[in-house]
This record gives C-alpha cells, structure tokens and sequence, in this order.
C-alpha cells in the first residue's frame, strides 16, 4: 500500500549545500529524461545493493529537489525529472530510493514519483480514491520487505 507524504508547505529551504547538490542532480536528469526509458531503469536498477533510504531523509531530499529548481531554467521539470534527481541525490548520499512510474485511466495519465521501502510516496499529491495510479514499474524493483 501506497501511502502519500505530507505536503511541505512553509518548510523552511534545505542548507546551501544540499540545494547544490539537488541543483546538481536536476542538471543531470532534466537531459538524461531524454534517453531511452529503457536505458534510464536500467542505470537505476543497479542502486538495489544499497540501504534503504529513511522517509525522513527522501523527504528532506525530495524538499530540496523542488526548491533547487531555477527559475531561469525555460526547459521541462516536471515528475519525471524531479523523481529521477530525487533518486540520484538519494542514491550519491549512499541510501536507496524507488523510481516508480504509474498510470490511471480515463482519462489517461502517466505520473512518475519516489517511494521509499516503507511505502511513503514523494511527489503523489494529487491521488484521487476514484482514479488511483497504479504502479507500471518501479526501479530498483520493489520486493516483499520494501512493502
């Protein structure tokens, strides 16, 4: 089960350096969202060796991907971008989270957002009890402990 985090709202912003490497990590994911799908889970699959990442840490991390996002910056940063960089930072402090991608029908949509092992999504605010999103993939594959 899916449960969503809490919105962050009036948080206050990450430490500088934290937002540099959130900055950082959009740079890279904003062209790398451009690559094959398939080359991209793949790349991300090979973060299953590491721990699992603590909802407390993705959330901080998740806060400081969507406040490192410029204002100058005119190309698309949008879920699929957000949660891959989300991932990567993750993924560069040594810990593990999930890049999930999903759909809901009628009509459809795709939706891409981060999950930790306990289930906590990042980036799914918008789940509506009528249409839910469905998980299509998660990379690295969700197992029986990481639900």
């Amino acid at each position: 089960m899916t449960r969503m985090a809490p919105r962050a709202g009036g948080a206050p912003l990450p430490p500088l350096p934290v937002r540099a490497v959130a900055l950082l990590a959009l740079l890279v994911a904003a062209p790398a969202c451009r690559l094959p799908l398939g080359w991209l889970l793949a790349a991300v699959s090979t973060l299953r060796w590491l721990p699992a990442a603590s909802d407390r840490f993705v959330a901080a991390v998740d806060g400081a991907v969507r406040a490192a996002r410029p204002a100058w910056w005119s190309g698309r940063l949008a879920c699929m971008e957000v949660s891959l960089a989300t991932v990567l930072v993750v993924a560069v402090c040594g810990r593990r989270a999930h890049w999930v991608h999903g759909s809901r029908p009628l009509p459809n949509e795709a939706h891409a957002w981060v999950q930790t092992a306990t289930g906590t999504a990042f980036g799914l605010e918008d789940d509506d009890p009528v249409r839910p999103w469905v998980i299509v993939r998660a990379t690295p594959a969700l197992v029986a402990s990481d639900r």
